[in-house]
């Protein structure tokens, strides 16, 4: 799977670095749902790479086979996946 920021994937995937990291942790939340909204569902997920935690916020497909532990594939500029 490849773990890239929506706002900031097209810098970071010209200049970013490749790196393997590990699922860590995982926040799922819910927003709208009211009477004129949808649902909409929300995924962050804390991804250690070379001994740093970086905060990914992307959905990741299939989400039956997201698990913690899971090694990810993503791109870091800096300090920024």
């Amino acid at each position: 799977m490849n773990l890239l920021h929506k706002s900031a994937a097209s810098r970071v995937l010209a200049k970013g670095t490749p790196m393997q990291g590990t699922i860590v942790g995982l926040h799922v939340w819910e927003s709208g749902g009211g009477e004129d909204s949808p649902v909409i569902l929300h995924e962050a997920y804390a991804v250690e790479a070379d001994g740093r935690l970086f905060a990914v916020h992307q959905n990741l497909e299939p989400k039956s086979q997201v698990r913690l532990g899971m090694p990810v594939e993503l791109r870091v500029d800096g300090d920024r996946p």
